[in-house]
């Protein structure tokens, strides 16, 4: 969708027709889902959480300016939602409210499966050890081709600083790749 559909829709939206948000939510939903899961880590907290992430947005819609990418605002409001749905699952120890069991774990599998599929294993396992800003970045940098920019207004961050978040996510990112597979080969021998 660009950038002049989708002002249009918000146009119609903010004059009253409110069913044109649907097509900004059908275009969108997927990434926000996929953004949102991948800091709450549990999929029917992303359900929920997305779910508010659109009635933010549809409730704040007069507030968007057309400065920066429609998808840009939307990003922002994902992530910060998320963020703070994150928190309230925190106690005051900094220990997460939930069940060790609700936890994700990654089977590993016998060197003759070890193609594609594991390939994507080995990523999302490593990807699952980055910091929750660290791993937006990543996702929003190499899956979703966000510029450099977009992502410092999406996180709220300075251009300087999302380079920074890039370079040592990339690293830990290699650091836990070289790890991962260096036990699977030493388990294998």
């Amino acid at each position: 969708m660009d950038k002049e559909s989708e002002l249009q829709l918000i146009e119609a939206v903010l004059s009253g027709k409110t069913s044109s948000f649907e097509q900004l939510i059908n275009h969108y939903k997927d990434f926000v889902f996929s953004l949102v899961l991948k800091i709450v880590r549990k999929r029917e907290d992303a359900e929920e959480v997305s779910q508010d992430v659109f009635i933010k947005a549809f409730n704040s819609l007069s507030n968007f300016k057309g400065e920066s990418k429609f998808s840009t605002w939307l990003y922002r409001i994902a992530y910060t939602t998320a963020i703070s749905s994150t928190r309230k699952k925190y106690d005051y120890n900094n220990q997460v409210v939930s069940d060790v069991d609700e936890q994700r774990q990654v089977e590993y599998h016998p060197v003759d499966n070890v193609v594609a599929e594991q390939r994507s294993k080995y990523i999302q396992r490593a990807l699952d050890s980055l910091g929750s800003k660290e791993k937006t970045a990543i996702m929003l940098y190499y899956f979703e081709q966000q510029t450099v920019k977009e992502m410092a207004t999406i996180l709220g961050e300075s251009v300087s600083n999302i380079k920074i978040k890039l370079y040592r996510a990339r690293k830990k990112l290699h650091e836990e790749l070289k790890l991962l597979l260096g036990q699977e080969i030493n388990e294998l021998l």
